[in-house]
């Protein structure tokens, strides 16, 4: 009760003089801070940086005298006498001019802070460091200065406040008491002598770095970068910190920013939103491909286009005459609401290489809407920057900027300059001819002397791209590689190699000259039909030819399954099964009805390769299978032939693996596609136009519906843990002629098979619903976590891993 009394009258006493001080200085009020703990001495203090008096302390109790101003909103900040600093922002318009301050640790939050320190300097690194005496392993990052160290809480709380040592290169040793909690756990190595400051954060307001600020015309040192923020330091003078100024910022992509703020109201931590510096800024990068495009006759042009993979949209296109030596130039990645007048200027930029052109508005053959347009000589120094740079660079009128990567760009910019270097003459399929539908798989008749033919090309007007040739049942191939370079010689060995998705292998080939073609010898080979070439030439989806390592062609293989296997079946001897009839089960599997000749049925094996008919619901099923359950399973299929929208096919748990799934639509029309929520609701995501692809990523084991324009579902799948692309195919939403029923016997009890080959869609055992899709690169029979093989011999179906049906053929 004494040691209370005690202290009541030493306050009374602190507050009774302190009024004597104030009294007549009406412009002055004073400020009470509690602190806790009580035991902390203040030894200086600082409003909006500038010194302030300390009138008094008592207990727990410090007394500031402060000018009564017009400004309510200030920053406080306070220094212990035992290092410890603390900032606070203040309402001093409040009436209660009282402030409760926490010098200590509360005992909340992590267990551990991580501690950054930064010398003041850039060119200052720090060598070593210790704290209070004992060594402190720290770590240090590539191309900046800063450290890092953490400091653990002990029984007390953290140890904030300490000696600092640090063996500096570039400046003199660093030794002083700091806070390290101070600053957001941040302390700054003051390498040379300085005034009293405060810690300045600028955000940026965008998705843009901060490289520069300037406070009143003044450029302020970045101590360091956050993210796209930045910290700096705002110095005092002898009246403090001028609070109110004018914040200017520049950012990495030449963007600016400014604000008239006040800096110690919002407690030194502000946001400045990058004003771009152009009115359009078109950054075409991924999804973007740089493609030649050869002649394909004297009359035709080469092109080159930087188009996207999955959309119909062009960055920049080039086409001229074979011979002419000149190109016309079309950038055509400005977008329409540029609104680019009829004439435009352009500032160039590739590599090393500028350049100003005057474009005229034009239309390019290959993209849709105008764009500026100028020609250049094959000489020029554009083409050797698009060769040898990183980006392009097209500034329109000081006003658009166009950026588009050159990444992959040198191979078809050289193709594009030598195919306007030189009169036609030369091969016809040649370069990426994926998008060209007169290219066909084929077998046309057979040549006078008997032997079989397959051919990849335009038999109507002689533009081939690889024949092969057989005589019938002496199981010997010759092939010609017509997609060869120019001016081979005659009587070389090459190496002519092929890559379908992860399939690879190269076929031994001699040179020779073959009438016709006088560009050059060809490659010429001799292979049998049991080269895993075939395999993957009727599986896969597209093939890269490549001559000793030089990428000369890219088919489709879109229809080439039967093709190969008419033409292979017709090559081999009688003592080798057909392929399709059990000789080789990667190539397909055959329904429980009679086929005739070397018809091969495709099916779930190879879905992606011969889609040559259109069906509608009223086609009539021809059901004539010995097997019970796959005639039952056939005539379930002509009552519900769209059985697939009839799935749950709602997403499943997989864990939070994030995959890509792509749609590549094949209908030639639109088509929407939803995702399927856990409760079954449909959610729209976007249409897709026809040939186009759409690319979403989402977790493993999410829901997808398709659906016509007119709303019909078409079909639903569920993706699989892995990146996968489906097909949308034409006769999805209908019935399938060429349906097939296979029956297995499965552990004693039949199971069937029902695969719609033109869908590319099976149904196992009447509960597994399985889509033929591209997984990983590979194609594969999946929904969801069920992967299926189906072959002639077995059947092989696996649950999340677990084999749930291990059967084999009837």
């Amino acid at each position: 009760m004494h040691r209370l009394t005690s202290i009541s009258a030493q306050i009374g006493v602190v507050i009774f003089s302190i009024l004597l001080l104030v009294q007549g200085a009406a412009a002055a009020r004073i400020l009470t801070i509690e602190k806790d703990p009580a035991s902390v001495e203040l030894q200086s203090a600082f409003i909006n940086g500038q010194r302030v008096e300390i009138v008094a302390q008592a207990d727990q109790y410090a007394f500031i005298e402060l000018e009564d101003g017009a400004q309510c909103y200030a920053t406080l900040s306070l220094i212990a006498e035992n290092g410890r600093f603390l900032r606070k922002q203040l309402n001093l318009c409040d009436a209660e001019w009282q402030v409760a301050l926490n010098f200590g640790d509360t005992g909340a939050g992590p267990s551990v802070r991580t501690i950054t320190i930064v010398p003041s300097q850039d060119n200052v690194r720090i060598l070593a460091l210790s704290f209070d005496g004992e060594p402190q392993p720290f770590t240090a990052f590539p191309n900046s200065n800063r450290v890092e160290f953490d400091i653990r809480r002990g029984p007390s709380g953290f140890k904030c406040v300490g000696e600092l040592s640090a063996a500096l290169s570039g400046a003199d040793d660093f030794e002083r008491t700091v806070d390290l909690c101070s600053f957001g756990n941040e302390v700054i190595l003051d390498v040379e002598p300085t005034r009293y400051y405060e810690i300045l954060t600028v955000r940026s307001g965008g998705d843009d770095k901060i490289i520069g600020i300037k406070l009143n015309g003044e450029e302020l040192n970045i101590i360091r970068h956050i993210g796209n923020d930045a910290r700096t330091r705002v110095f005092a003078d002898n009246s403090g910190i001028n609070c109110t100024g004018n914040l200017e910022v520049e950012f990495a992509s030449g963007a600016t920013g400014q604000g008239q703020l006040d800096l110690c109201g919002s407690n030194f931590d502000v946001t400045i939103t990058p004003k771009p510096q152009y009115a359009s800024d078109t950054n075409l990068r991924a999804g973007y491909t740089w493609r030649f495009n050869a002649p394909k006759s004297e009359e035709d042009i080469a092109s080159l286009e930087f188009k996207a993979r999955s959309f119909n949209r062009t960055g920049f296109s080039a086409v001229c005459e074979p011979g002419s030596r000149r190109a016309t130039i079309y950038l055509d990645g400005f977008p329409a609401r540029a609104n680019l007048p009829r004439r435009t200027r352009i500032n160039w930029t590739t590599g090393r290489y500028n350049g100003v052109v005057n474009g005229d508005r034009g239309q390019s053959p290959l993209a849709s809407g105008p764009a500026p347009s100028f020609s250049k000589s094959t000489d020029d120094r554009l083409w050797k920057g698009l060769i040898s740079g990183a980006n392009f660079t097209g500034i329109a009128n000081d006003n658009h900027r166009l950026t588009l990567s050159l990444n992959g760009s040198a191979g078809p910019v050289r193709e594009f300059l030598q195919a306007c270097n030189t009169r036609f003459n030369g091969p016809s399929v040649y370069g990426d001819v994926t998008d060209d539908s007169s290219l066909k798989w084929s077998t046309p008749p057979s040549r006078r002397d008997g032997d079989l033919r397959l051919v990849f090309g335009d038999v109507t007007t002689d533009r081939i791209g690889l024949e092969a040739r057989c005589t019938p049942q002496e199981d010997v191939v010759r092939i010609m590689f017509a997609s060869a370079p120019r001016g081979l010689t005659s009587g070389r060995n090459v190496n002519v190699q092929w890559r379908v998705g992860d399939d690879n292998g190269r076929v031994r080939a001699t040179t020779r000259t073959v009438e016709g073609y006088d560009w050059g010898a060809l490659p010429v080979a001799a292979i049998d039909t049991r080269d895993p070439m075939w395999r993957a030439l009727a599986l896969g989806n597209i093939v890269r030819w490549s001559i000793n390592d030089e990428q000369t062609a890219t088919y489709s293989l879109k229809g080439s399954g039967a093709a190969i296997r008419r033409f292979l079946n017709g090559c081999r001897p009688p003592s080798q099964p057909d392929i399709g009839d059990g000789g080789d089960s990667d190539f397909g599997v055959d329904p429980d009805r009679p086929t005739t000749g070397n018809e091969a049925v495709d099916t779930i094996i190879n879905i992606f390769d011969l889609i040559n008919q259109q069906s509608d619901s009223n086609v009539n099923i021809n059901i004539t299978t010995q097997s019970a359950a796959a005639r039952q399973a056939l005539n379930n299929y002509r009552a519900d032939p769209n059985y697939m929208c009839g799935l749950s096919a709602s997403s499943q748990p997989m864990g939070n693996r994030a995959v890509s799934i792509g749609f590549k639509n094949d209908r030639g029309r639109p088509v929407e596609v939803y995702e399927i929520a856990g409760n079954g609701q449909r959610q729209y995501v976007r249409d897709v136009p026809p040939n186009a692809r759409l690319q979403l990523t989402r977790n493993a084991g999410q829901g997808f519906e398709v659906r016509s324009p007119n709303g019909g579902c078409l079909t639903t799948m569920v993706a699989t843990n892995a990146d996968i692309e489906y097909r949308i195919n034409p006769s999805m939403g209908e019935a399938d002629p060429d349906v097939v029923a296979k029956s297995y016997k499965c552990s004693g009890r039949e199971v069937v098979a029902l695969i719609e080959p033109n869908k590319g869609t099976a149904l196992v055992d009447g509960q597994y619903a399985l889509h033929r899709a591209r997984v990983n690169g590979s194609f594969a029979n999946v929904w969801g976590n069920v992967r299926a093989k189906i072959t002639n011999q077995e059947l092989v179906l696996e649950e999340g891993g677990t084999t749930r049906l291990s059967c084999r053929a009837r």
